[in-house]
């Protein structure tokens, strides 16, 4: 692991390591032991993929002590044992899978086999950023792997699951977005009145269920 000085206020945390399966729980664990151990010198720690960005009030001495922290550190190889899993709940219907017919042309599929692919995996959060709330699951099936789209939509209802690259998301409000859009999930995913606002955290586990129509209106969903 290295230490990089951002600016006078913050370091980036580099495990030196290619994105595995270990990266999310080892970068919650060095999170939550950084914040431990330096609980009146870190002002924050937000981490992704293969970093922890790190929000300082004094930028020298904590650029030796993290060093020296890190020096000794070791991170846990072991895979998670909790079985606690964030499921979400999505309707797969052509009325909000914008993008089924891109889909199926480009992975060669019917929607049902994508659908299958899609709902059966459990998937590693490895960062929340871009928007408050918007989590980056991965790794996605390989035959559903699609580029993102060329042109951006401007307009991303809210709940909208999508896929790009090897990772699948969920647009936790309505904003731009670049993805291919498969269906849409009426479960709240920010909650503003917590101290966390996003219902996910690098580390978390996440996997989708699919409903039918009925259920996802009778959760509040939006066709529109």
């Amino acid at each position: 692991m290295r230490v990089e000085i951002i600016n006078e206020q913050s370091l980036l945390l580099h495990l030196d390591k290619e994105l595995d399966q270990h990266c999310p729980l080892q970068l919650a664990q060095l999170r939550g032991d950084l914040l431990t151990n330096f609980p009146e010198m870190i002002i924050d720690a937000v981490p992704a993929y293969t970093t922890i960005l790190l929000y300082v009030k004094d930028i020298v001495s904590m650029e030796r002590e993290i060093s020296q922290f890190l020096n000794t550190y070791q991170l846990n190889n072991k895979k998670e044992t909790s079985t606690e899993i964030i499921t979400i709940p999505v309707y797969y219907g052509e009325e909000v899978a914008l993008d089924a017919d891109v889909l199926m042309k480009h992975c060669q599929l019917n929607f049902d086999e994508c659908i299958q692919l899609h709902a059966q995996q459990v998937y590693d959060v490895y960062a929340v950023g871009f928007a408050p709330g918007f989590a980056y699951l991965g790794n996605i099936d390989e035959q559903l792997r699609i580029p993102r789209l060329s042109t951006p939509r401007k307009h991303v209802p809210a709940g909208s699951v999508a896929i790009a690259e090897n990772q699948t998301a969920v647009y936790p409000q309505v904003s731009p977005g670049g993805w291919h859009i498969i269906g849409r999930t009426a479960m709240p995913l920010l909650q503003l009145d917590q101290d966390q606002k996003s219902i996910f955290s690098v580390g978390s586990k996440v996997q989708f269920e699919a409903i039918d129509k009925d259920t996802f209106l009778a959760q509040g969903g939006d066709l529109t």
